[in-house]
């Protein structure tokens, strides 16, 4: 939330306009993924709601936007969720306003066990199935909480494109995935019996 001075559109000089500190933020927040957070890990900040006033000629008091971010690591998030606050309250200053910054936490990063994903893949590819290690996500799962207790792995199945995505109301990918997934669910089943710690090996933690 940005706080300034509101007033007049005709009177700019007697204001301290929240609307362009809070545009100068979301430009200044792009550099949190290219300057703050090792590129190679990544990082996603996106500002996705912007609100502020009423009527076309009146320049507001307030303006607010939110949005997500998303890290891999919980040491990266701690250093992105401190970069956003310096940046806003940094650049609301400059523009003779304040900043107030608030986090909601949501789900914690995603960590697939090793031992389940190479026991796993070479079961769907005898099942048939291609296999790509290669595709990385930084969407949000409650999924991340039960790996965080426990050993857990998370596969993404196919359904082709003829539908939309996952966030399309006309997403209904057909009979014939439903063995797909059965067969992932499988393979996971396979892959943990197989990798079954013995009882004297300590069950590993959750990220730290």
């Amino acid at each position: 939330v940005v706080r300034g001075r509101g007033g007049h559109s005709g009177y700019p000089h007697t204001v301290d306009d929240s609307v362009l500190a809070l545009s100068s933020i979301v430009v200044a927040l792009q550099q949190v993924s290219s300057r703050r957070i090792d590129p190679v890990v990544g990082v996603v900040c996106m500002v996705n709601q912007i609100r502020a006033g009423s009527a076309d000629n009146v320049v507001p008091e307030r303006a607010s936007a939110s949005g997500t971010c998303r890290t891999r690591t919980p040491a990266d998030r701690e250093t992105a969720l401190t970069a956003i606050r310096e940046i806003a309250g940094h650049v609301a200053a400059a523009h003779g306003c304040s900043a107030e910054v608030t986090f909601e936490e949501c789900e914690p990063p995603l960590h697939n066990d090793a031992d389940l994903a190479v026991t796993a893949f070479p079961l769907l590819a005898e099942m048939g199935h291609r296999v790509s290690s290669e595709f990385r996500s930084f969407g949000g799962d409650d999924f991340s909480h039960y790996c965080a207790a426990m050993r857990g792995l998370m596969l993404f199945v196919g359904t082709g494109t003829a539908t939309g995505g996952l966030h399309d109301s006309s997403y209904l990918p057909g009979d014939e995935y439903v063995g797909l997934v059965a067969d992932a669910l499988i393979a996971g089943y396979c892959a943990a019996a197989l990798t079954r710690p013995r009882a004297d090996q300590a069950m590993p933690s959750g990220p730290s």
